[in-house]
This record gives C-alpha cells, structure tokens and sequence, in this order.
C-alpha cells in the first residue's frame, strides 16, 4: 500500500499521492502535474471565486481566522465543533453563489480524479470504476473533488507571495507576446532545466509539485533580479 507522500510511477507521472478517505473508503490521490494544474486553475478560481476556492483548497485557514470566536471556557472537542460548523457554513454560502458549469464540474473531476485516484488499492481510471467503488453517490463525487482540489492547490495558494488571480488577469501592455504553441510552464521548465535545476523540462513537469514548480521559478527570478541590480549599479560606478 501506497504511505503518504509516496511517489509511484503511474504512466507518466510520479507525483506523491496522498491517503484520504471519502464515503468512508480508505483512497489515495495522486497531486496533479504542473502543466495540468496551472492550465485548470484559472477556471477553477474564475468559477468558484477565491474564498471558495481557498476555503476547498486550505479549510484550516478559515478556521485560524475564526477560532478566536470560540469561548474560552469550552473544550478542544467544542472549539474543533464550533471550527467545523463555521467553515461549513462560509463554504456553503459561498457555493450558493458559485456559478456551476457542468462542464467544468466534469472536466475537473475528470482531471483531478480519474486516472489519479485509487480505492482500497484498484485504480480509478474511468466512471466505470468509479461507479463499482461508490455507485451514484454525488457526495462521494463532490469529495473526491475537494480532496483533490485541497491536495493540488493547498499548499500554492496558502504559500506566500501568491496570487490566485495571477493567471485570470489579461497580459500587461509591455508584455512580449508568447510564441505560439509555448506555454509559460512550458517555458519556465525549459528555463529551469537550461540552470540545472532538473536533467530535463520533462523531469519537471512529470515529477515535480505545482508548488515545487513556483518555488523554482521564484528562486530563478531572484537570482535573475539581484544580478540586473548589480550589473547596473556597475555600469553606474564605471
């Protein structure tokens, strides 16, 4: 049996996959790959807006921001109760005006889940699967879907700086167009692979975590920034 964290080669990808339970079965999801997750996450932000989507991907973080709510004089258990019901009841009213597209539903849980997913050890690769192991039940679907999305995008958007809406908004106007067929994941794995940080673009893009990708490209820009700023400050003392 898979533990948690561990990287197993399914296909292409080797991304960690994580234990969860949903409908009471022991399950495993694998996080998804960089290119994947940053081409769905716009749509999933765009759709959800960005308390749902932090509130699915990071619950404890409304739950630090309210468990000052909480009485001093209860205990763990009825602070943790009074946690849970809050943050149920900030999800659901942020759902009550989601505005759902079944297509994105679909294409989410197609992404997210099939293919990437196990129950009780047997793979999920299609809705025939998932039918054996949970039958029709769309509170299984919706936690899967939520599970996923936590175990994807939980640990970018709580890390700091990061801006869920950075891929939602339209391109600067000093901006140089992409050549066409490029992507930015595309072209910062490239990037990183030309600086040794991986043997190949490949590597990154079916082994490392969405976050793993952002802390390389930031650490990159980093570099790049303090060596504009010395390569000027040159040019001024010369």
């Amino acid at each position: 049996m898979r533990g948690r964290g561990e990287r197993v080669r399914r296909g292409r990808y080797t991304q960690p996959w994580e234990r969860v339970e949903i409908g009471g079965k022991h399950c495993h999801l694998q996080i998804l790959h960089p290119e994947a997750a940053f081409e769905l996450e716009p749509r999933i932000v765009g759709a959800a807006g960005d308390t749902l989507a932090l509130a699915i991907a990071a619950p404890h973080t409304i739950a630090e921001g309210i468990v000052e709510r909480a009485s001093r004089g209860e205990t763990e258990a009825e602070q943790e109760i009074l946690r849970l019901a809050l943050i149920a009841r900030t999800i659901t009213a942020c759902l009550a005006a989601m505005r759902l597209d079944l297509e994105l539903v679909l294409e989410v849980f197609g992404t997210l889940v099939l293919g990437r997913m196990s129950v009780n050890g047997r793979e999920i690769d299609d809705m025939a699967d998932w039918s054996r192991a949970f039958g029709s039940s769309p509170r299984a679907r919706w936690t899967a879907i939520g599970q996923a999305i936590r175990l994807t995008y939980g640990p970018l958007w709580t890390r700091s700086p990061y801006d869920l809406r950075a891929h939602l908004t339209g391109p600067r106007r000093d901006d140089v167009p992409m050549p066409p067929g490029v992507t930015p994941v595309g072209m910062w794995c490239d990037q990183l692979a030309a600086q040794g940080r991986a043997t190949s673009a490949r590597e990154i893009l079916t082994s490392w975590t969405p976050v793993e990708l952002i802390d390389a490209v930031e650490a990159l820009a980093y570099t790049a920034e303090r060596e504009r700023r010395a390569q000027l400050a040159a040019r001024s003392e010369s």
